[in-house]
């Protein structure tokens, strides 16, 4: 139970069912690595953990007792730096939710969520949104080595839709797999991707 301000509970809930979703449905179809399931509880509790935690810091402030002023005054003058607005909507949205890594060498960019980045021009112009719509994993991959990644993902072209960026394209790296709901599974500094793709969606075809 929680304060209801800004509607965080719903939109926690619309995550919760994202989150779970896939993965249900890749279990169900045969296509979720081992344990899949079990990470539902580990990734969505703290983040509910963490709406509770921060509603009730926002009803804190929003209390009408004069003792509570300076800490309003502190907080509003926070508010006049860029980072901390960054940080506030971050964490109100959810965007600044970081999953547990899962992989035994993880990348620095595991778990956190992918921003709606354009990757494609032309005249369609694909963004990371529109190539998540049917709860498919996407592989992007930029650079050089594009041709080697995809190569190496071939065995799961079932499961995967994998995208090569326009060369404009701002990604965290040259090559990221990005789960269904929009998180960071492996980046080319956790190792081998094949590693990945067993541990997040079983065994190649």
């Amino acid at each position: 139970m929680h304060f209801p301000i800004g509607g965080q509970g719903l939109s926690t809930g619309l995550v919760d069912a994202l989150n779970l979703s896939w993965k249900l449905a890749h279990t169900v179809r045969g296509t979720a690595g081992k344990g899949l399931l079990d990470t539902y509880d580990a990734e969505r509790r703290p983040a509910a953990r963490r709406v509770v935690d921060n509603t009730r810091v926002q009803l804190t402030l929003m209390r009408p007792a004069p003792e509570l002023d300076p800490l309003r005054a502190m907080f509003t003058e926070l508010l006049t730096l860029e980072q901390t607005r960054r940080h506030v909507g971050d964490l109100i949205s959810a965007q600044e939710t970081v999953y547990p890594a899962r992989s035994g060498f993880p990348s620095r960019w595991e778990g956190r969520f992918l921003e709606n980045v354009a990757v494609g021009d032309g005249t369609e112009p694909q963004d990371v949104t529109r190539l998540l719509p049917d709860g498919r994993p996407l592989l992007l991959l930029s650079g050089e080595r594009a041709a080697a990644y995809g190569e190496s993902a071939r065995g799961w072209a079932h499961v995967l839709n994998t995208v090569t960026a326009s060369p404009d394209a701002v990604l965290p790296c040259d090559a990221v797999l990005v789960r269904p709901d929009g998180h960071i599974a492996w980046a080319p500094d956790a190792g081998d991707l094949t590693d990945a793709l067993r541990l997040w969606f079983g065994e190649p075809r």
